[in-house]
């Protein structure tokens, strides 16, 4: 809507007239969708410390992975720029609803509460929890608790990964210490310094961080997978229209579909794709469908 036709709505419903220029006028305010209404640039929020899935390199400050792929592709389809930023998990949420960025791409788990509070348009990933350590011994005996009794194990704050140590880790987890942090690097710091002994998040994302420091020598437990399937979405900002949503739903559904999905995968994930293979890791239409643009996680 043009400045001029904005001021006459604004004048018309100042004076309490019902008529303007022989047009009828609606005092409401029309609600604009989020980038599809001459917005020519969008934010979309990455975590840059996640190889694999996102990650920003300090000294180019070019971000890369699987979930900047998608972001590309996503570009391309709506034909509108997509300016990159970091996130810390903590934030995501808040940062669609506050309108700092427009989309998140950051490995965004769907739950009951957040697509209270957010729209999730398309789910292109999914996974359960595991547990990266970088001793051997740990990587390979698993049966006993005693394995683990004194270790500490780290895990990022306010995440669904700390509610699920918290509320439902595996028995040879029990005995462990488990302490947070605000961002996946903090966690890769402690245990590169020997402060924790592992890192349990998603496994998708633990794969990404072996596969990085594989001169360290990190190991993703095998066999170790526990925890409520996690499904991550496009975050967006709730409308009463959803018809932005919906449209996000259908580039992510048909990219999913793809055999460019399969393909990026194989290439940013390739440590993954070795040892588990891509499809363990690929959602449905199915689990898309549930999920996207709902205030509750439907059937």
């Amino acid at each position: 809507m043009s400045n001029w036709r904005m001021n006459a709505r604004r004048a018309a419903c100042a004076l309490g007239a019902a008529v303007l220029l022989g047009v009828t006028v609606s005092c409401d305010e029309p609600e604009q969708e989020p980038g599809l209404n001459g917005v020519e640039r969008l934010n979309v929020g990455y975590k840059g410390d996640q190889p694999g899935t996102s990650f920003r390199d300090e000294s180019t400050n070019a971000f890369d992975g699987f979930e900047v792929q998608l972001g590309h592709h996503i570009e391309e389809k709506i034909k509108k720029r997509l300016t990159p930023m970091d996130l810390k998990s903590k934030d995501r949420v808040e940062a669609v609803k506050s309108g700092d960025v427009d989309l998140v791409l950051a490995t965004l788990s769907v739950n009951d509460e957040r697509i209270q509070g957010i729209d999730v348009a398309g789910i292109y990933m999914t996974s359960k929890q595991g547990l990266l350590v970088s001793d051997e011994a740990y990587a390979y005996e698993t049966e006993d608790p005693a394995v683990f009794a004194g270790t500490k194990i780290c895990t990022l704050e306010n995440s669904t990964s700390y509610t699920t140590l918290m509320e439902d880790r595996p028995d040879v987890l029990s005995l462990a210490t488990i302490e947070t942090a605000p961002k996946i690097r903090d966690c890769v710091k402690l245990l590169e310094e020997g402060l924790v002994q592992g890192i349990s998040t998603d496994r998708i994302i633990l794969y990404g961080l072996a596969d990085h420091h594989a001169d360290q020598n990190f190991y993703v437990v095998p066999g170790m997978d526990f925890g409520p399937r996690q499904y991550y979405g496009v975050g967006i900002r709730k409308t009463k229209d959803r018809k932005w949503c919906r449209h996000l739903k259908e580039i992510v559904d048909k990219y999913v579909r793809s055999s460019t999905w399969e393909q990026n995968f194989k290439i940013q994930l390739e440590l993954a794709e070795e040892e588990v293979g891509f499809r363990k890791f690929r959602p449905t239409e199915h689990d898309s469908n549930a999920l996207s643009c709902r205030d509750k996680v439907g059937p």
